[in-house]
C-alpha cells in the first residue's frame, strides 16, 4: 500500500512528562488529504513518540479514511528512531 499525504491539515507535537530529564518525552500527530496506491479521496491521521535515544520505545501509527489502521507499539522490530525536535527560538 503507498499512501501519500498531500497537503497537512493539522500538525501538532507536544510534550508529556515535561520534567523528564534529560529531556521531556514527546508526542506528534499530523493528517491530511491522501492517496491510497494513487486513488484519491482517502485521508490519513499519523501518530508519533519520540521515547529517548534509540528509538527502541518510540511509537508509531497511522489511521486512514477506509478503516485501515497500522503501525506498531514501538518501531525497535522496524530500524530507525522518531526525534521530534521543538521549533528553533
Amino acid at each position: 500500500m503507498y499512501i501519500h499525504i498531500h497537503e497537512l491539515t493539522y500538525l501538532d507535537a507536544w510534550e508529556y512528562l515535561p520534567g523528564n530529564k534529560p529531556w521531556p518525552l514527546m508526542k506528534a500527530r499530523f493528517g491530511g488529504p491522501c492517496t491510497i496506491d494513487g486513488v484519491e479521496g482517502f485521508f490519513a491521521d499519523v501518530y508519533f513518540e519520540d521515547n529517548r535515544e534509540l528509538g527502541t520505545k518510540d511509537k508509531f501509527q497511522i489511521t486512514l479514511s477506509t478503516g485501515y489502521v497500522g503501525g506498531s507499539d514501538t518501531i525497535a522490530m522496524l530500524v530507525g528512531n522518531i526525534q521530534i525536535h521543538k521549533p528553533p527560538k
